[in-house]
This record gives structure tokens, sequence and C-alpha cells, in this order.
């Protein structure tokens, strides 16, 4: 059964269901009603008939009663719709009238009276209603009411069809759509999701959710395409380097018997040839691609670079005419030490290089670069050569893609930047300007032994460390960070500004050295924040920002004004709380 149908047979029935309820409803209101107004007339009327019976018998005036009653049949004729047959007995004997002889045919409302008079006459009075107006305007009333309702539920049911039209045809096309997309899949998958939109909030989350999905399975099919190049590629590699092991045994023997090899040309060739014997090796112990290998090991970052320049500058002396230079700018740099696969990281310096000089002509030079700033280790490739096109530099580093010289394979860049950010955690930058030259910028972090942390705080014996934030897992984590390696400290917790300055009031401003504190830039407080305060209370000196906005440029400028440090609340591990060594305290007059 369609939706459609389900739906409109439900609310017929709801229809149906609802008129007969109210006809139901307005009969059984009209019916009660009635019966009411009709009780409460009789009892009206008998008492004013039995209070003119007993006044003219009274008065012996019983041939008065006829006309007394009439008055009173007359009096009620004129205001009310209800119509009345009214007979007084006395003694059994009829003594009054009025209202039409025979009994009411229609339906009707009777009752009788008996009272025995102070006179000891027997009084009884019988009085009938007629109900056929009452249940005429009952009906009309119904009538009218059945006829509204019918109206207005057809009203309702015509605009609820067209709702239920505008819900389920989108539907309705998008499940014709998916049956047809699942006969031809693959081409459906590559056209995409494509069907008319619709202004249904539910139908729009349908479609967003149908076109993500489309669009993963697009994915999915790509990376599973990509999986078997790569499995085809691999095989090929491992034949190729099978073949290559066997030629590098060859060399190596012919290597240690050449007696016209001097000894400094021989170690030359040894490097290289433990080089290809490194990659071979490393490509063989992985069933991954080679993009994805992951071996690493610490290895010196100045003694590859100088390795690759060095061999690189040998394959320049039939070129006179263009150079090749190293560039160390501090001499602490010959012991720096990073992670990674050092073959794959000499490869991938050694192919930018060669892209470098086949980007130059004539006498144009290549410079490469070392520095090391905060833990990062930069290596700098710099050539004066003929740029490269703004349309082409962000195609670079991507599998394939070749700018520098025709027929290339594209592989050079892309496995550089595979070794650099994918294993190494770093970042590879180019930049460039047409004719002008190129940088390729490597920027690496240095090994976690040679990295220091840049937000280290001093503490010493009887310091009081003041933790102003109005997040009290805050305050716990800084407490038990510091339980753990520092005991001998005062700590206190401060959760506003008004806390603050009590607390100041209190303690005072202290000698310098005496407190540290690490302030929230958030305090609920619309007039001030953690830099405001630090500022007031001339705290510069003594303080460290813990906010979850450090990377927003005002507060960094603001910050760097007043010569505070800021670090990201993700980064409270690394605030490293470093105890005075004995001979800092004894300087320092502490013991």
């Amino acid at each position: 059964m369609k939706l459609a149908s389900h739906i409109e047979r439900q609310f017929n029935k709801i229809l149906f269901i609802s008129i007969l309820s109210g006809a139901m409803s307005v009969l059984v209101f009209s019916y009660f009603s009635a019966k009411n107004d009709c009780e409460n007339a009789v009892e009206f009327i008998v008492a004013h008939v039995r209070a003119v019976s007993e006044s003219q018998v009274n008065a012996q005036n019983v041939s008065e009663i006829d006309k007394d009653v009439n008055l009173v049949y007359a009096a009620w004729k004129k205001t009310q719709n209800l119509d009345f047959r009214i007979r007084v007995f006395l003694d059994e004997t009829l003594v009054a009238h009025a209202g039409q002889l025979a009994l009411f045919s229609g339906p009707s409302k009777g009752i009788a009276k008996y009272e025995t008079l102070p006179s000891g006459q027997k009084l009884r009075i019988e009085v009938q209603a007629s109900l056929l107006n009452t249940m005429l305007i009952a009906l009309v009333g119904l009538l009218t009411i059945s006829g509204f309702l019918f109206l207005l539920l057809g009203f309702l049911k015509k605009n609820i069809t067209r709702t239920v039209k505008e819900i389920t045809m989108p539907l309705e096309m998008r499940v014709r759509w998916l049956n047809s997309a699942s006969a031809t899949l693959q081409e459906s998958i590559k056209g995409g999701y494509n069907v008319a939109t619709s202004d249904i909030t539910e139908m729009k989350d349908l479609d967003r959710s149908l076109e993500c999905l489309f669009g993963q399975v697009l994915t999915y099919e790509k990376d599973l395409a990509k999986k078997s190049f790569d499995d085809g590629r691999i095989r090929i590699v491992n034949t190729v380097v099978h073949n290559l092991k066997n030629l590098i045994v060859v060399f190596e023997h012919r290597l240690k018997r050449a007696e016209s090899l001097s000894d400094v040309d021989k170690c030359k060739f040894e490097d290289v040839l433990a080089q290809i014997q490194d990659l071979s090796s490393k490509i063989l112990l992985t069933n991954k691609p080679i993009d994805s290998l992951s071996i690493n090991e610490k290895f010196n970052l100045v003694k590859s670079v100088r390795r690759v320049v060095s061999q690189k500058k040998e394959t320049l002396n039939y070129n006179d005419q263009k150079s090749l230079s190293l560039n160390i700018e501090t001499s602490h740099l010959a012991e720096i030490i990073i992670d990674g696969p050092r073959a794959e990281f000499e490869a991938a310096l050694n192919n930018i290089i060669t892209n470098s000089f086949e980007a130059t002509v004539g006498s144009d030079h290549v410079v490469v670069s070392v520095s090391v700033e905060k833990g990062i280790a930069t290596v700098s490739v710099i050539d004066t050569g003929k740029g490269i096109p703004e349309n082409i530099l962000p195609l670079l580093a991507s599998e394939g893609k070749t700018f520098s010289k025709p027929g290339g394979s594209g592989l050079g860049l892309f496995h550089a930047r595979s070794t650099i950010e994918g294993q190494m955690h770093g970042r590879l930058i180019i930049d460039s300007k047409e004719m002008k030259g190129t940088t390729v910028t490597l920027t690496i972090p240095l090994s976690a032994k040679e990295a220091v942390s840049p937000f280290a705080v001093r503490i010493f014996p009887g310091m009081n460390l003041v933790l102003v934030d109005d997040d009290p897992l805050i305050h716990n984590t800084f407490k038990n960070i510091l339980n753990e390696t520092i005991s001998n400290i005062k700590i206190s917790s401060i959760f506003s500004e008004s806390e603050l300055s009590q607390w100041f009031k209190q303690n005072g401003p202290g000698e310098i050295g005496s407190r540290f504190y690490l302030f929230d830039y958030n305090l609920k407080s619309e007039t001030t924040n953690g830099l405001k305060l630090i500022e007031k209370y001339g705290l510069a000196l003594e303080s460290l920002l813990v906010t979850g906005d450090a990377d927003r440029p005002e507060i960094q400028i603001e910050a760097k004004k007043l010569g505070v440090k800021v670090v990201s609340k993700d980064e409270i591990e690394k605030i490293k709380f470093m105890p005075l060594e004995t001979h800092e305290l004894q300087d320092a007059g502490l013991m």
C-alpha cells in the first residue's frame, strides 16, 4: 500500500469518527437541555396554578379558578415557545382548563400534582407540555452544526490531501530514483545524487544524507581503485628491488677489488651503496605502498643534510656555471636530532635540490639552509630559477603532478611531502614567483629529547601559587598536577574578580617572587578579563595566562604588550612546574 493512500484512509476514518462524535454530542446535549427546560417550565406553571387555585378556593370563588388559570396560560404563551395543556380538579371535579382539549399527539412531557387544601378539599393539577417545537429547534441546530462540521472537515480533508501529496510525491520520486540508480550503480555514483529539490525540511535533510552517502561511496570506490593500483605497484617494485639487490652484490664485490680508486672515492661509493641498500631493504620489509613506509629512527639532521649536499655537489663538477651552497645558521646545530625515516628524508631532500637545479638556467645557484627555533628545525632549499606559475603552484606535491621537466613522473615532490608530513609530522611549503625563483621549506619538529617546553614555572619552597579561574575543574586539574610533582607550596583558588580583590585586601601585594599567578582570560564578567587584572595589579612578571581562547589574535597582541605568556587550556599538561635546585636556592638566599 502506498503511503499517500494509507494516510488518506486513516484520515477518512478520523473524519467519520469526528463527524459522528460531533453529531451525537449535539443530539445528546439538545435532548438533555430540552428535558431540563421542560421540567423547569412545568414546575413553574404548576406552582402558579396551585397558588391561583388555593387563593380562589379560600375566597370561595371556585368559578374564578378557570379564568385565573387561563390568564396564567396566556401570559406564558406570550413569552415562551413551549406549549402547555392545563387541567385543574377539585374533589375530582374539573374546575379549570387552559390550552387545547385533546392530548398532544407529538412528543410531550406530563406531570400531575396532588394536594389537600386547608378546607379538606382535594386539589389535582395536571400539566402536559408539548416538546415538538423544542425538538424541531434541536433538529435544526443539529443539522446546522453537522453541516458546518462537514464543510470544515471537507476543507481540512482537501488541505490534508494536498499536504500528503507534497510529502509523498517527493518521497516516491526519490524511491524511484534510488531503484533506478541501484540498477546502474556505478554510473549513478559517478553522476552523483541528482533529484528535484523539495521545500520540506525533512526532505532536505534526506537529500543531504543521500548526497553524503553517494559521496562516501564514490570516495570508497576511488580508494579501492587506488589500493588495487598500489598493490600492483608494490609487486612491481618488489620485483625490481630483488633484482637490484643482486646488482648491488656484484657492484659491492667489484668496488672492493677496484685498485684504481682512491680510498676517499671508495668511501663515497660505499656511502651511496649503503643508502641504496637501506632503501631497498625497507621496501622489502613492508607490504605498504612506498609513500607510507613508517620505519623511523633518531638521526642527526645536519649530518644528513651535509651528506645530501656533498653528494649533490659532486654532480656539478661537469657544470661550473651552477653552484650549490650550504648555510648552517648557528654552530650548536651540529647535534640536532630529529625522528623519522632517515633514508627517505635524504631522498626527499635530494629530489627537492634536483628540482631546484632543473629550474635554474645559466649561472644560477641553489642555497640549502638549516635553522632551529622553538623546537622546530627548518630546512630551506632556495633557487634563483624561472619560478613556478601561480596556477600550477597549488597542484605541486600532488601525485602525478610535475612542472620542472617534460615527461616527469610527478612523484618526487609527492613522496617528499608524504615523508615530511605523513611520517615526520612536519610541513612542506612551496613559495615561488615567476622569474625570481622558488623556495621549498621543510619544517620538522625536533626529537622529544631536544624539545624544550616554553611554559616553565620555577617553584621554590613556600611559594604561593594563585589560580584565578571560574571553572572548578581547572583548579582541580592544576592541583592534581602539582600534587604529583611538588608538595611544599601553598595553592590559593580564586573564582572571580571580587574574590581576587578581597584576597589582595587580606594578603596584601606580596613580595616579588613569593607568588605566581595562573589567570584565565574569561571570568564571566563583561567589565574585565584576566589580562586586565594582570595589568591592574602589576603581575605581568609573575603570571601566566591559561585560556581556551589562546589562538585569538587580539588576546595574543594584548598579552605581548604586557609581556605575558599565553597557554591554551588544551596544553595544560605542557606547563612544567620546576622546583629550584639546591644551588639555586642557596644563591637566592633561601637555604
